[in-house]
């Protein structure tokens, strides 16, 4: 799938896995809310990029400890996701 990024056409890098579902050896996830917090130091250690798919009960300020991870924010929530990175 494409996406416009930094107002560019672009493929998407990011893939969606559902709870339950493997996670990709490498590669840029999204990953639920639930998984991200059940799971938040090995996803942070094994991933770079990583993407949290939060409900529309929740706010960005509901991630566990999502300010101190030492990763930057990708800018605002896209949907429903949000996205942050290394560095």
């Amino acid at each position: 799938m494409q996406i416009i990024r930094n107002r560019t056409i672009t493929d998407d890098d990011f893939v969606h896995v559902p709870d339950g579902a493997e996670l990709p050896a490498a590669g840029k996830p999204i990953v639920t809310l639930a998984r991200y917090a059940a799971g938040r130091e090995d996803l942070l250690a094994r991933y770079p990029a990583l993407g949290v798919r939060i409900t529309c009960d929740k706010l960005p300020t509901d991630i566990p400890e999502f300010y101190s991870t030492g990763r930057k924010k990708l800018g605002s929530p896209i949907g429903r996701c949000v996205f942050f990175q290394a560095g």
